[in-house]
């Protein structure tokens, strides 16, 4: 049986360093403004990103996003649901145990 590496995103980490706004500029020089809100009750963000042309401020495109974060163990479910077996959890890519604060967790499942 192979097995493969799934990264995961850490529900505490995704919201607790949750930022309500954010600013960047993009490869191809456009500005991304971005403003985000969340339900720490329901693990829920929602955001919507503009893109303004840095040269003409006009906007050119919008953007909404709205997704529900899992904490890594709910991701085992789903993963056998699609056919993986021997679905394990790990806080690294390194085999690290899962703890609450990992940054980069990660689901080993076989198929």
């Amino acid at each position: 049986m192979a097995s493969w590496p799934i990264e995961l995103a850490n529900e505490e980490g995704v919201l607790g360093d949750f930022q309500p706004v954010a600013l960047n500029e993009t490869a191809d020089g456009l500005v991304a403004v971005e403003g985000r809100e969340s339900e720490p009750e329901t693990s829920r963000m929602r955001s919507t990103r503009w893109l303004l042309d840095g040269d003409e401020n006009t906007i050119v495109g919008t953007y909404e996003l709205d997704l529900r974060a899992y904490a890594p163990v709910e991701s085992v479910g789903p993963l056998a649901d699609a056919g993986f077996r021997d679905v394990r959890c790990f806080g690294s890519y390194d085999g690290e145990q899962l703890i609450r604060g990992s940054a980069r967790p990660v689901a080993l499942a076989g198929r």
